[in-house]
């Protein structure tokens, strides 16, 4: 089996992971300008779910490398695509960090929360987690904008899901610029948001290309 197809295959597994943390594990989950008795709340009544999704990293984090790597490396095979596709896995590894560190901070709402709450550092621990939740959106926008100017020469994806993956980084970015107001219960997350299911889209495109080889 050729690297673009595993690549590819992790892609589809990374984007189904992905989703399945969201929509189904997290769902519900609060927004960073909600009540702390809320916060609380959630992280209580849903310990088990939000301890799977927090879980499930470990298994997102090697399949986005690969992913990536695969795009790359497809991208390589073209003199003028491949410093992009060089750029959108270096981009892809800060994500996952981006990843780590966001999931840090559930692991410690999903184990703590009543505890922070009673020794009032719960307020303390969600706006952390808020905060890095607002600036992860900035590699997402490294890898979305790269990977999509490379495939805008490459084909790597159909030249309208690399447009539609600049308005992603770009609304990534305005999300990145506003990270303390929406801490503060600011607009930026739906900027993030709509990057989010920008990345979604160009996740399944891409996989389907590479696993077309």
């Amino acid at each position: 089996m050729s690297f673009d197809r595993i690549g590819g295959i992790a892609g589809f597994c990374f984007a189904a992971g992905v989703l399945l943390q969201n929509g189904v594990l997290l769902q519900g989950a609060p927004l960073p300008s909600a009540d702390l008795e809320v916060v609380q709340r959630f992280y209580v009544e849903r310990a088990a779910p939000v301890s799977l999704a927090v879980g499930w990293v470990t298994l997102n984090v090697p399949l986005l490398l690969l992913f990536a790597h695969a795009v790359s490396r497809r991208m390589g095979r073209t003199e003028a695509a491949a410093p992009f596709g060089q750029v959108g896995a270096a981009g892809a590894v800060l994500l996952a960090g981006a990843f780590l560190c966001t999931t840090w901070l559930q692991a410690v709402l999903t184990s703590s929360a009543a505890g922070l709450a009673d020794a009032g550092q719960l307020g303390l621990v969600w706006a952390m987690h808020s905060a890095a939740f607002g600036t992860s959106g900035v590699s997402l926008a490294v890898v979305l904008g790269a990977f999509s100017a490379g495939a805008w020469i490459e084909g790597t994806v159909p030249k309208w899901v690399a447009g539609l993956g600049f308005l992603g980084a770009a609304s990534l970015v305005v999300s990145g610029f506003s990270a303390v107001a929406t801490v503060a219960g600011g607009p930026g997350i739906f900027f993030q948001l709509g990057g989010f299911l920008t990345w979604v889209v160009w996740l399944l495109a891409g996989s389907i290309r590479l696993v077309r080889g």
